[in-house]
This record gives structure tokens, C-alpha cells and sequence, in this order.
């Protein structure tokens, strides 16, 4: 049995909680994928997904330099 069908199995009949993953066998997945749905599994998606997708916004390109956003909402130092 393969490590996916161990998770999916375990989930199915609750011998887990929950899980919380970062990445999947197949990126991005196929519509079938068993682990995409279930309310008791979280996916964040690929770092690179992320950067690629909000990367050219202004504020994140002023994050990116070290500097302040202005709209930060935990700015340090007050």
C-alpha cells in the first residue's frame, strides 16, 4: 500500500483527525484527487504559486525590498 492510500484510508474511518499538508504526489492536481475535499485536510498551495501570483503587486515588491508596506497592519516600532 502506498503512502497515499495509508493517509486516505486513515482519514476515511478516523484512525486520524486531520491532516495538514504542503504538497501533493501530483502538482498541480487532477480533478480526482482524494485528498482535495475532505473537511478534515488542509493544502496550502506551492510557495511558487504564491510568489508567482502576487509578486508584481506593489506591496508585496516593497516587502520583497526589506521596506515597510503601506498598509502594513503589524508595522514594528509602533
Amino acid at each position: 500500500m502506498n503512502r497515499k492510500a495509508a493517509l486516505t484510508g486513515a482519514l476515511r474511518t478516523a484512525q486520524l483527525a486531520g491532516a495538514a499538508l504542503d504538497v501533493l504526489a501530483l502538482e498541480p492536481p487532477d480533478e480526482h484527487e482524494d485528498l482535495i475535499g475532505p473537511p478534515n485536510v488542509v493544502i496550502t498551495p506551492p510557495r511558487r504559486f504564491l510568489l508567482r501570483a502576487v509578486a508584481g503587486r506593489p506591496q508585496v515588491r516593497t516587502a520583497l525590498r526589506g521596506e515597510i508596506p503601506r498598509n502594513a497592519v503589524n508595522r514594528l516600532g509602533g
